[in-house]
């Protein structure tokens, strides 16, 4: 059963995603995060998520933030970790992956 985890990708549980999502938002200019996915692929994690900023700033700024939630989220993981970030301006309303999956108890816990 050992050797099969470390083949098949499978998502992060709920804590470790829970800490992912305290670390993005505790970076100052994170206004919001969603539609976070993660697999543990055996020997790397890999995250993926929307992050929320404030639409004015200009884009250096929010690439700049965007860099600091992808070290945070990589550095929960010592052994590796690959995080993509997109970014979008905060209280934008648009086709969400997480509206899509998750069921109305995944939503109150998010």
């Amino acid at each position: 059963m050992k050797a099969l985890r470390l083949l098949m990708d499978r998502e992060l549980k709920a804590a470790d995603r829970g800490r992912i999502k305290d670390a993005v938002l505790a970076c100052p200019g994170s206004r919001a995060m969603h539609d976070l996915r993660t697999r543990d692929a055996g020997d790397r994690v890999f995250i993926e998520f929307h992050l929320e900023v404030d639409g004015s700033l200009p884009v250096t700024r929010a690439h700049a933030i965007a860099d600091a939630a992808e070290h945070a989220a990589a550095s929960l993981f010592p052994d590796g970790a690959e995080v993509t970030v997109h970014i979008e301006p905060a209280g934008i309303r648009d086709e969400r992956l997480d509206d899509k999956i998750y069921t109305a108890e995944e939503r109150k816990e998010a």
